[in-house]
């Protein structure tokens, strides 16, 4: 706490929730990643509100400052849906929601044979989640094959809060692995993104604003990390 009559300058780091890993496959997008330097911090009361995941069938929410020139990070998408980075696409070959500019990337895009599916892997803030590879083989006359999912977004680093760089905002894998020679189930992006399982691995890491694991042969769908704000002021003041 901070308690004078002069204002001050700040750098601010929001990283808002991520979303949810979807039933049908994808992965939860990361919560936006937004990072400003030199801001005027007048004296006041000044309510921050850190975004939390979302769950299996939400977005993730937004983190906000009410500081003057400080923007809102966007939460994560869900479901193929847009977002502060986009989720994967899921089941039905959907392409991966798309990420707020300057926040985040878009997630990859889903692919399905028939029965077969596999679904894209949610954006992070340094790069867009990765596509599920597509299935061979043909649905109606002896099955598909092959396919498999995609990885998610790699985030980005910040060292406002431990003075080294820590990674943030990585995207959920997808969930996959149906079918004979599938690749099966992807990683998520470094930064906090929802690993397969379905112990707690399949979440977004909290106070990263990580992405959820999409559903999958090994996995239930995982919720979204928890976001973060870190303001970081001179000291001494």
């Amino acid at each position: 706490e901070y308690v004078g009559s002069s204002a001050i300058t700040i750098d601010i780091m929001s990283v808002a929730g991520g979303g949810g890993g979807a039933g049908n496959q994808g992965g939860g997008g990361a919560g936006g990643m937004v990072v400003q330097s030199s801001l005027t911090l007048n004296p006041g009361i000044w309510n921050i509100v850190v975004g939390n995941g979302g769950t299996q069938t939400t977005a993730g929410f937004d983190s906000t400052t009410g500081i003057s020139g400080a923007t809102v990070a966007d939460g994560g998408g869900y479901n193929n849906g847009a977002g502060g980075s986009g989720a994967g696409g899921c089941f039905n070959g959907q392409a991966g929601g798309a990420g707020t500019a300057g926040q985040g990337n878009n997630g990859g895009s889903g692919a399905n044979s028939g029965g077969a599916v596999g679904g894209g892997g949610g954006g992070g803030a340094g790069a867009a989640g990765a596509g599920a590879p597509a299935f061979g083989g043909c649905p109606g006359c002896g099955g598909s094959n092959g396919g498999g999912s995609g990885v998610g977004g790699v985030g980005l680093t910040n060292s406002y809060r431990t003075n080294s760089a820590v990674f943030y905002a990585g995207g959920g894998g997808g969930g996959g692995g149906n079918t004979s020679g599938n690749g099966g189930e992807s990683a998520g992006g470094l930064g906090g993104g929802g690993m397969p399982g379905s112990s707690g691995t399949n979440n977004g890491t909290i106070n990263t604003g990580g992405g959820g694991h999409g559903q999958g042969n090994g996995s239930t769908a995982g919720t979204g990390g928890r976001g973060i704000v870190v303001i970081r002021a001179p000291f001494p003041l």
